[in-house]
C-alpha cells in the first residue's frame, strides 16, 4: 500500500504575548483539517485521500500528515505561507509492507468512544470510554480488528481537545463549540496481519479523525 507521509513546521512565533496566526490555526484542529483538504483539489478528493493528522504543539509546533494520495503543499498554503515557518516539502512516498511478526513502539492519540442505544434511538449514541484499564481495553479491541495486538499499553494522559466548526445558518455563520475527549496512548504493539495493518496505519483508529484523531505514530521496538 502506497501512503504519503508529510511533515509541516508551523510558524508560532516565539513571544507568547504576541500570537501569530500560526499558533491560532493550530489550536483549533478543525481548521487545521480544512486547510490540509486544499492539497487534494476540489470534489471528493480529499476524502479519497483519507486524511490523517496529528498536532505536535511543543517543542516545536508540527503537524504530521499521512494521506492516500499525494498531497500538493504549495496549492494548499499559497495564500497561507505565514502559517508556516517553512515552505513544505514534497511528501515522503513510503510503500506499507509490515510483516506479520514485527514489533513496534507506538503512540496514539485517539477518542475513544463506543456505542450505546438509549430509549429509542435505533442508531445508537457514542459515548466516551474513560478510565485506565477500560481505555486500555478499548485500544485492544481495536487491535484484534485492526490486525495488531498489544504487548503493552498505558494511558499517558486524559484530556479534552476543542474546535469551532463554522455552521450555516440563514443570514450568516455561526461557530460551534466541539469538545472530544482524548486519550493518549504509549506502549508496544506487535503486527498480527500485515494487510490489515497496512490499511489501520492509512485509515487510523477510532473516531473524530478530521479533528486530529486517530494517527497511530509507530517506530523500532529496541
Amino acid at each position: 500500500m502506497t501512503v504519503y507521509e508529510s511533515l509541516l513546521v508551523v510558524n508560532t512565533g516565539t513571544d507568547p504575548d504576541h500570537a501569530r496566526p500560526g499558533r491560532q490555526w493550530v489550536r483549533n484542529p478543525y481548521r487545521v483539517h480544512q486547510r490540509l483538504c486544499m492539497a487534494f483539489g476540489e470534489g471528493d478528493a480529499a476524502k479519497e485521500a483519507r486524511i490523517l493528522f496529528h498536532i505536535r504543539p511543543w517543542p516545536r509546533a508540527v503537524v504530521f500528515v499521512r494521506s492516500t494520495l499525494a498531497p500538493d503543499w504549495n496549492r494548499a498554503f499559497e495564500n497561507a505561507a505565514f502559517l508556516l515557518e517553512q515552505p513544505p516539502e514534497p511528501a515522503r512516498v513510503c510503500e506499507y509492507v509490515f510483516p506479520a511478526g514485527a514489533r513496534f513502539r507506538f503512540s496514539l492519540l485517539a477518542n475513544p468512544t463506543i456505542k450505546r442505544h438509549f430509549d429509542e434511538r435505533k442508531n445508537g449514541q457514542r459515548v466516551g470510554v474513560r478510565g485506565e484499564a477500560d481505555l486500555v481495553a478499548w485500544l485492544a479491541a481495536k487491535g484484534r480488528i485492526g490486525g495488531f495486538g498489544i504487548e503493552a499499553a498505558r494511558v499517558v494522559e486524559e484530556t479534552l481537545v476543542q474546535a469551532r466548526k463554522t455552521k450555516r445558518e440563514a443570514g450568516g455563520t455561526e461557530l460551534a463549540q466541539m469538545t472530544f475527549h482524548a486519550a493518549k496512548f504509549e506502549g508496544k504493539l506487535t503486527v498480527e496481519s500485515s494487510d490489515v495493518f497496512s490499511a489501520t496505519m492509512a485509515n487510523g483508529i477510532g473516531t473524530a479523525r478530521g479533528f486530529g484523531f486517530g494517527y497511530l505514530a509507530i517506530g523500532p521496538n529496541p
